[in-house]
């Protein structure tokens, strides 16, 4: 065995039994990242979280209607996760993630309107929709003539 190929297998004799104390002394710790300040919100970015809040309003006046006790759990949950994005945001405001907010909450509102919404169901047998019924008018053969207006 030649010594360079003597003295690669030594190292490795040796790296392969060291202890995870010794290795762990020799690696320096790494400093820990410092807080990052928040940085503080433009006139802008205050009152697209304003609207916001109006909206997250109007999705919990809109929940206070609902008079199934699971849908009702539900929804609640919902607006729930909504106002903690909405406080997430405040923190770290980014466009992106107020679009995807907004989006969120205005869906939110318009599932649980057309939840609280009575069915469309087609009438019974024998009954007319407009009991009033206006007389249609005659068309006589010069109505459709060719050139009139």
């Amino acid at each position: 065995m030649s010594p360079s190929r003597l003295s690669l297998v030594l190292i490795a004799g040796l790296g392969l039994g060291t202890s995870p104390a010794l290795v762990a002394a020799e690696i320096p710790a790494k400093p820990e990242p410092a807080a990052v300040a928040p940085v503080p919100l433009t006139g802008d970015q205050k009152t697209a979280l304003a609207a916001v809040d109006a909206r997250l309003k109007g999705v919990e006046a809109i929940i206070a209607k609902v008079d199934d006790p699971d849908y009702k759990i539900e929804c609640v949950k919902s607006l729930e996760d909504l106002t903690k994005r909405k406080v997430a945001l405040e923190k770290n405001f980014d466009q992106g993630l107020y679009e995807a907010l907004m989006h969120s909450v205005i869906s939110r509102y318009q599932v649980v309107a057309l939840w609280l919404t009575p069915p469309r169901v087609p009438l019974p047998a024998g009954r007319i929709a407009n009991p009033v019924m206006k007389p249609k008018p005659n068309k006589g053969p010069s109505d459709n003539a060719p050139g009139t207006y």
